[in-house]
């Protein structure tokens, strides 16, 4: 959102040159702060910019956001959407933020799903932090663990 007009135009004008020599690639932008998608209006105005068949998003929910935050931009992001990143976290008492599973976290993924499914999206649901909260979260074991519980969840979720 603090980007210049320059900065726009030139990664606009890089992407879209990309997209028009690979045709048979697709390109995803990730939804990160500090970025051309670091919120939604930010993030939709790339992709507005950029109508290209094979340039799309890869959706990352930002910190602070709400589930019906999320669904409202997943609903208008569904034609663009590739990917879309699992992740969760719980806001504490203190106001501050800690990572969390799909299951316990502040997002609903009920609904996110349910978003997904209304709209059609056959992209792919990706976890790609996995934690495990109890000894070493970093261990290849807990890592292996903690995967597997969002695999489930998620597996539940989808009715598979």
């Amino acid at each position: 959102k603090d980007a210049t007009d320059a900065d726009w135009d030139v990664v606009v004008s890089a992407y879209a040159r990309l997209a028009a020599k690979a045709t048979d690639y697709r390109f995803c932008f990730e939804r990160h702060g500090g970025t051309l998608t670091d919120d939604w209006p930010c993030a939709k105005r790339l992709l507005e910019r950029l109508p290209q068949p094979n340039i799309g998003l890869n959706y990352q929910f930002l910190s602070g956001e709400t589930t019906e935050m999320v669904c409202k931009s997943l609903a208008e992001a569904k034609d663009r959407l590739l990917n879309f990143h699992v992740q969760n976290g719980k806001k504490l008492p203190d106001g501050s933020r800690q990572p969390a599973d799909a299951a316990s976290g502040d997002l609903d993924y009920r609904a996110i799903l349910a978003t997904l499914k209304e709209s059609g999206f056959d992209g792919y649901l990706e976890t790609e932090f996995v934690r495990d909260g109890v000894g070493d979260p970093k261990s290849p074991e807990a890592k292996v663990a903690a995967a597997r519980r969002e695999c489930a969840y998620l597996r539940q979720l989808v009715g598979g």
